[in-house]
């Protein structure tokens, strides 16, 4: 009996303690199984503001490009004079001061400088030109999707016309997609891991309308052009990281100016939705945001379960001094919340 409660005060010293250290135990267990550069893959890792350590794989990316994504992380961390490490081939946990590194598989030496784009003049006058117009713009919408039954699409049309700052911008994609994603305990026990730029047509499904996807890609810069899109710069090559927009998403609040939001592809004019109904299926360009468990959501939830499981057995056993009574109890408590648990994800996947 005494070594039950012995262990009981353990485990609830040790979650105390790792509640202290949540951010540093998330942080070493993250780092440790992050997955190795890619062959032909350039990684580069960053602390935002906020102190939470961020990283994005890249692939194919010029030495042009890549200035480019290091200059914008380094505006979206809201540090300043951050450094670029050396390329190394492998993981590492970046330092405490705010810094940029820069891992890749090829050992080839990085820098922030910008370059000279190769376009010629006409052609960046043109672009200029569209793009400043833009901004004048009365309606800019920004189409999201995300996967909540197998096969169908749900989706929505965020209404940027005056989120002039990024943190508004932000503020309503996440009302927006908060919506998409159904009750609290879903948005508790799923989270958000990557996004990708596609182009959709919206079609009649038995649910309503679905999003399909054609392809992955943003729009063309005819599109821009033709100022049916914006973004910017145009060409845009790479867009929005993922980690970026994500960050972005739960913490809003870290980000001003609008020039994360200048290189989202949003639709001009009107939004797509109004052309729902029409003789044609309407096709465009968006976001679409993959979510799966949110592991440490996950994580507290087995955990509270064993916890409970093992005070409910030292009770019994206290109380009726019946040992095999008390063990039976316990495990009788951990099976139905696991299968109540696991029944309730099973029938989100098929609502």
């Amino acid at each position: 009996m005494i070594s039950v409660w012995q262990w009981i005060t353990s485990a609830a010293m040790m979650f105390i303690g790792e509640q202290i250290f949540e951010k540093e135990t998330r942080d070493c267990i993250e780092m440790a199984f992050r997955p190795r550069v890619a062959q032909g893959a350039q990684r580069i890792e960053w602390t935002c503001a906020c102190g939470e350590r961020l990283y994005e794989d890249f692939q194919g990316l010029s030495e042009e490009q890549l200035d480019g994504v290091q200059e914008l992380v380094v505006y979206a961390s809201g540090r300043q004079g951050a450094r670029v490490y050396p390329s190394v081939n492998q993981v590492r946990a970046p330092a405490k001061d705010p810094t940029i590194n820069i891992s890749t598989n090829n050992s080839r030496q990085s820098n922030v400088q910008p370059r000279q784009s190769s376009s010629s003049a006409p052609q960046l006058a043109a672009v200029t030109q569209v793009q400043s117009a833009a901004r004048g713009q009365i309606g800019r919408f920004l189409f999201l999707s995300l996967q909540v039954a197998p096969h169908h699409n749900d989706f929505a049309e965020v209404d940027v016309t005056h989120a002039r700052q990024d943190h508004i911008f932000f503020q309503n994609t996440k009302m927006a997609y908060d919506r998409l994603r159904g009750n609290w305990l879903k948005r508790t026990l799923k989270a958000p891991y990557s996004i990708s730029y596609t182009k959709f047509e919206l079609f009649r499904h038995h649910r309503g309308y679905n999003a399909g996807h054609l392809a992955q890609e943003i729009p063309p810069e005819l599109e821009v052009r033709a100022q049916r899109y914006h973004y910017d710069p145009c060409p845009l090559n790479p867009p929005l990281p993922s980690s970026v927009f994500l960050h972005a998403l739960r913490h809003p609040e870290y980000y001003e100016g609008q020039r994360l939001q200048d290189r989202m592809p949003k639709k001009l004019h009107d939004g797509i939705l109004g052309a729902l109904g029409s003789a044609f299926s309407p096709i465009g360009w968006g976001v679409h945001i993959h979510d799966g468990p949110n592991k440490f959501a996950i994580a507290i939830f087995v955990s509270l379960t064993i916890l409970a499981s093992l005070v409910a057995a030292a009770l019994w056993i206290a109380l009726r001094k019946d040992v095999q009574g008390g063990t039976g109890i316990g495990q009788y408590a951990v099976a139905v919340l696991t299968a109540i648990f696991g029944l309730g994800v099973f029938g989100w996947s098929y609502e």
